[in-house]
């Protein structure tokens, strides 16, 4: 490839592509390899043996990013050109008007392409704002459309894993297919014009881990909140699925489910609905506490790793979220900042204490975000006011499972989910339909009740899949002993 000229612009690239976007999908030259890949993927997912639990939390993340990729991958042909530098946002004050480099349809969809052109590395940090304000100006226009009738098509000379990391957030969060392409230009005899252009596809699922994807199910990483009533609701199922919704609208990802103590006649309050969402800051230091483990040279690896999902974050771990490396531990400081004065080392004393100054603590923001589920009873708070009288608890997550006493938490009656759970959830009962035996049962969880859709809201599911995710299941004998060697 030729390194391009400084003078050149994107505008050159742009035009390039616009004239060609109907052989798009021909211009990349892994297309049939992408799309095998991800296919490979989806069969290799149904494949995955049973000795050890089936699926991990990763491999349910990968299913979940091939899903999109392939189907945003399936539309990427005979692309009709809508216009390029195409105005999305209704633009004021200084500064250029924002416009997509490329607006392009589907037609046998409708599902609308956005391609945003970046010339180098320098530039490519920008795209993922652009295209989410160029995804914000077309919701503007189609009001309730939603992220999967827009796909992300960001094309550079080379892509960073930052940026990489921020599109695969945005299939799994937003909802959108997002097709990464990385272009080789080779430019004519006298470096004035492009003469051609091969494109690549990023494949985003290397930037995942299992610590990442652990961290997202983890016990500890789940913010609960139980409404406990005192007269008993009259649809209870109907209310599991309003609050399914308005979680799922606020972005959450977790469960909620309903629950009728044995002890009713004498219990205050034995009409119970739990709500758990995914707390991401303690996500964040639970994936840094399992990624410590897994490269510790003496005593880690991905068995010690695995053992340490279930258990809860330590409490003296912390990141610094200026350069996002392990945190100072506080008191350990102040113990070395005295030392060295006592020592007569009073320059060192004064760098070593302003670790603590110029620190940001993650751990003190994941202690004040443990309120975020405020902004979720808000919201269901109108509807719980007409239900009587009710009680507002935190119950620990771990101990619902584990605590076989109706007067801490009755045994639930059924589940419903929502956000990144919902799919992880139905896409685990796929495998287990996928793989069920002569009389119907699936390898791990057993009855599915006929289908997997049915099977999903049984609190016995519930439990199997945060068992398998956390690494305590049955199934998993090898990682319930934390003293077991590798």
């Amino acid at each position: 490839m030729s390194k391009l000229p400084s003078e050149m612009k994107e505008s050159v690239i742009r035009d390039y592509l616009a004239e060609r976007l109907p052989q798009l999908r021909e211009m990349i030259k892994n297309a049939d390899v992408f799309s095998n890949k991800l296919k490979a993927a989806e069969q290799a997912f149904f494949n995955i043996s049973s000795e050890d639990g089936g699926p991990t939390a990763l491999d349910l993340l990968k299913r979940i990013l091939a899903k999109r990729n392939l189907k945003g991958f399936a539309e990427l042909y005979d692309l009709q050109l809508l216009g390029t530098e195409f105005p999305l946002l209704t633009h004021t004050g200084p500064g250029r008007p924002a416009s997509a480099d490329i607006l392009a349809l589907a037609p046998e969809s409708g599902t609308f392409f956005i391609l945003e052109i970046k010339k180098d590395v320098s530039t490519e940090r920008q795209a993922t704002g652009e295209l989410s304000a160029y995804s914000l100006g077309l919701q503007q226009r189609f009001w309730g459309m939603n992220p999967t009738d827009q796909v992300w098509v960001p094309v550079s000379t080379k892509w960073s894993n930052p940026v990489q990391a921020a599109f695969a957030h945005q299939v799994f969060f937003a909802g959108r297919a997002v097709l990464p392409l990385q272009a080789a230009i080779t430019l004519s005899d006298d470096k004035q014009a492009i003469a051609n252009i091969d494109l690549e596809l990023i494949d985003l699922a290397p930037g995942l881990d299992e610590a990442l994807a652990s961290s997202q199910f983890a016990w500890d990483c789940f913010d609960t909140l139980s409404i406990q009533l005192s007269t008993e609701p009259s649809d209870p199922r109907t209310i599991v699925d309003f609050i399914v919704g308005t979680a799922s609208r606020l972005g959450y990802s977790g469960f909620v489910a309903y629950a009728v103590s044995p002890l009713e006649n004498t219990f205050p309050y034995p009409y119970s609905f739990l709500i758990a969402a995914h707390n991401p800051i303690r996500g964040t230091l639970k994936r840094s506490q399992l990624e410590a483990i897994l490269t510790n040279e003496e005593n880690g690896g991905l068995h010690k790793m695995r053992c340490e999902v279930k258990k809860r974050i330590w409490s003296c771990w912390d990141i610094d979220l200026l350069d996002w490396e392990n945190g100072v531990d506080e008191e350990t400081t102040k113990q070395t900042v005295e030392q060295l004065k006592e020592n007569g080392l009073n320059n060192e004393a004064d760098e070593e204490y302003a670790k603590l100054t110029k620190r940001v603590s993650v751990a003190d923001i994941a202690a004040a975000s443990g309120n975020r589920m405020t902004h979720l009873f808000k919201e269901l708070k109108t509807r719980v006011d007409v239900m009587g009288e009710y009680e507002i608890g935190y119950p620990n997550l771990h101990s619902i499972v584990h605590c076989n006493n109706p007067l801490y938490f009755p045994p639930i009656d059924y589940v419903g989910y929502f956000g990144l759970m919902e799919e992880a959830v139905y896409e685990r009962l796929l495998y287990e339909y996928h793989n069920r035996t002569e009389v119907g049962d699936g390898p791990i969880i057993g009855d599915l009740g006929g289908d997997p859709i049915r099977r999903a809201s049984s609190p016995t599911t519930w439990v199997d899949f945060m068992e398998l995710m956390n690494w305590e299941h049955d199934r998993h004998i090898a990682y319930t002993d934390e003293n077991e060697d590798d």
